[in-house]
């Protein structure tokens, strides 16, 4: 009998343990399909996804597009009218020192003009008469 209670007791240990491993996986298998039942809903928003990220592609390749035409068509263009804008500039800066040249010469003309006219006035003019 008491060989078959050391059995049983055994047995018994066997079993606890038992128990106790298949409690620890059952845990683990919760969590394992917590897992996957997470990683399943994930995938069911992998196409609306995949949808935006399409648009979103090709919303990139319109811009790459139009970026590659700027750089191809319109900066020679821009560089064009740049050039031109430079030469405008410097032309307009000699002409307006010319003007600015030619205003002062007219300017000194004109007072030498005056004060000739004040001393042709002056010449018949005698100190004391009138």
């Amino acid at each position: 009998m008491r060989n078959q209670l050391s059995e049983l007791e055994k047995n018994l240990d066997g079993l606890v343990r038992n128990e106790e491993k298949l409690s620890a996986d059952e845990e683990t298998l919760h969590k394992k399909i917590s897992d996957l039942e997470k990683t399943k809903t994930d995938l069911k928003e992998c196409p609306e996804k995949r949808l935006i990220i399409q648009k979103e592609r090709e919303k990139l390749g319109s811009l790459i597009s139009r970026i590659e035409d700027i750089l191809q068509k319109d900066q020679p263009e821009w560089e064009r009218k740049k050039k031109t804008l430079h030469q405008t500039q410097q032309s307009y800066t000699m002409a307006r020192n010319e003007f600015d040249d030619a205003k002062n010469l007219r300017d000194q003309a004109e007072c030498l003009l005056e004060s000739c006219r004040a001393g042709i006035l002056a010449a018949h003019l005698r100190e004391g008469e009138e």
